[in-house]
């Protein structure tokens, strides 16, 4: 495992105009992203064996965890909440570790957590995409 890393140092970012993407503080998680091929089945009626032809891309809806730093003006929180409420196609782009990007547009929710005493507070942005996804290889 010789180029094995943790996701630590990757970080969501957002742009709704311009080319300067502003990084979402405090995220905890990111999700899959490599979407799920859909496909169809394709079988002659000669063959031995079920063949299928790949469809669309699903990417369903992505679901990043992000620490909850209250919902003040300017936090994490409120900038997705103000997302939300406008009805705002949001330019989102992930950037990992190690250079790689993925860029992708959509509308978000975001949800306060639940939790018990003692929790750090956090709160989930669902990101509905309404773009492709571009892959941007690390350089």
């Amino acid at each position: 495992m010789a180029n094995t890393a943790i996701i630590g140092g990757s970080k969501l970012s957002y742009k709704t105009d311009g080319e300067t993407y502003t990084e979402l503080l405090n995220v905890k998680s990111i999700p899959a992203l490599g979407g799920e091929v859909n496909k169809e089945e394709a079988t002659p009626i000669n063959s031995k064996s079920v063949r299928y032809v790949p469809r669309l891309k699903d990417y369903g809806d992505l679901e990043f965890v992000c620490f909850y730093e209250g919902g003040a003006t300017g936090s994490n929180y409120r900038v997705c909440r103000d997302f939300e409420e406008a009805g705002t196609v949001v330019d989102w782009e992930v950037t990992m570790w190690d250079g790689t990007k993925f860029q992708f547009s959509g509308k978000c929710a975001a949800s306060f957590d639940g939790g018990e005493a003692g929790d750090v507070s956090t709160f989930t942005l669902t990101i509905f995409m309404n773009s492709d996804m571009t892959v941007v290889p690390a350089v």
